[in-house]
């Protein structure tokens, strides 16, 4: 028996250092292309709370990337400012080391402070991967669990949004994830605290955290502990925003006024979804001559949300098209209600939820098929169907990961075809065509369980 645990303890952290090693070395490699503007702006973001004031970077001020103020809540400044503190320690210990100048080895002003900001994402990341292998394990076997660890650790979508491109979905995913395997765990407390958490680092999952919540207090039997734990999870919210406002509660409802539709206003913002296949937008790719000229982008076809069509604008469109495709999952949690909170039946829930959002709700980008991409591999531990399909849809979104973003100047794909409307287009139908696919066998099966 204990040759067996030490076998199994020896797999799983094995996968997660190969995993960790795999996304060092893509960070790495990113360094020696141009970043993307989103991380020149994390700098930004984290650097201005340290020199002057947490309320500076939601005033725009001292911003040296852009003029973009911070649209994104506290709990993303409070991560990266302190981060960018713990790089500063660390500086000062290597200048002290190599007794070196301050300002004299290049890789400690660049890389390490960039290195220092993804460091966050790399342990949600590998959280994530954990929370897996461990829920699947308990339900089912080893093989299943590393299985299900594997599709979400070595997802191809995963390591280049924030290993490469240096995004920080990863967090909120991960405080996300957590707080779903704490309520399952039947620790209620910890789990509304961090579905709350995850919200006030990024608004991005509001489409799976707000129908899970009222599940909880419509199906729960200590619904009015749930109430309770939500009061208390807001109010700590509210305090920890002191530092940024005297007033919390009036900054937040005029920062949710601003920000909650999302930075773009195109029905889709670059997610290769149903709003993509019916306008056959276009990303117009830079010329690969150089790093910088291959990334200059532009986005063409994609019409504002607020566009009417047939008397509704496009926004309305797109929630009634959602609401409409999400009315079988409705069906199945009136029907199974409290049975909804076995595993094998919530995180395949929560995975369809977040997939028909990716596809029909506006104002997607293409990182937001990221929460699927946990859920759905710990769905395919527990029923172990449809991985062929959930390996195609990752594919396919990492493919609209690069084309969106792509600094090396030797392209992955030839750029006549990655440049092409009819290849993007293609794309798109093809995500379509396979989340619809993977939804409707979903269903289907949903409906089995007794």
């Amino acid at each position: 028996m204990k040759a067996k645990v030490g076998i199994r303890i020896f797999t799983i952290w094995s996968l997660l250092l190969v995993a960790f090693i795999l996304r060092v070395v893509l960070m790495n490699w990113s360094f020696q292309h141009t970043l993307h503007k989103d991380i020149f702006r994390f700098r930004d973001w984290a650097m201005i709370p340290y020199v002057h004031s947490l309320t500076d970077p939601y005033a725009g001020k001292h911003i040296t990337f852009g003029i973009d103020p911070l649209n994104l809540p506290p709990g993303t400044l409070y991560i990266l400012t302190s981060m960018y503190r713990v790089n500063i320690l660390a500086a000062k210990v290597i200048l002290n080391i190599t007794h070196t100048d301050p300002g004299s080895l290049q890789w400690v002003n660049i890389q390490l402070t960039n290195a220092f900001l993804r460091l966050p994402n790399f342990i949600a990341d590998l959280l994530t991967g954990y929370l897996i292998y461990a829920m699947v394990k308990k339900y089912k076997d080893e093989k299943k669990a590393l299985l299900a660890s594997s599709l979400y650790l070595l997802n191809p979508s995963v390591l280049y949004n924030g290993a490469f491109w240096g995004q920080m979905d990863a967090i909120n995913n991960a405080l996300f994830f957590l707080g779903v395997f704490l309520f399952l765990y039947h620790k209620k407390l910890l789990s509304i605290l961090s579905l709350f958490f995850s919200l006030y680092i990024k608004l991005t999952l509001i489409v799976v955290i707000a129908p899970l919540l009222g599940a909880m207090v419509l199906l729960d039997k200590n619904k009015g502990k749930i109430i309770l734990y939500g009061a208390f999870a807001i109010a700590l919210l509210l305090f920890m925003t002191f530092p940024i406002s005297s007033m919390p509660h009036v900054w937040f409802w005029q920062f949710l006024q601003k920000n909650s539709l999302g930075e773009m206003n195109n029905i889709t913002s670059l997610a290769f979804n149903v709003w993509w296949v019916i306008f056959k937008a276009r990303i117009e790719i830079g010329q690969p001559i150089t790093d910088f000229l291959f990334t200059q982008d532009r986005f063409v076809g994609s019409p504002e949300s607020s566009t009417v069509f047939f008397g509704l604008s496009l926004f309305v469109w797109a929630i009634l098209l959602f609401t409409i495709v999400s009315l079988p999952l409705l069906r199945a949690v009136m029907r199974l209600k409290e049975k909804i909170f076995t595993p094998h039946v919530l995180f395949l829930l929560l995975a369809m939820l977040s997939l028909i959002g990716y596809l029909f709700l506006p104002h997607m980008h293409e990182r937001y098929l990221f929460p699927f991409l946990s859920l759905m591999a710990t769905s395919i531990g527990f029923t172990n169907r449809n991985v062929w399909i959930f390996i195609g849809i990752s594919l396919l979104n990492f493919l609209n990961l690069y084309i969106v973003w792509h600094p090396m100047i030797h392209p992955a794909l030839p750029y006549g075809l990655m440049n092409s409307v009819d290849f993007q287009w293609l794309l798109s139908v093809a995500t379509v065509a396979l989340g619809i696919l993977l939804y409707i066998r979903s269903v289907k099966y949903i409906h089995t369980i007794r």
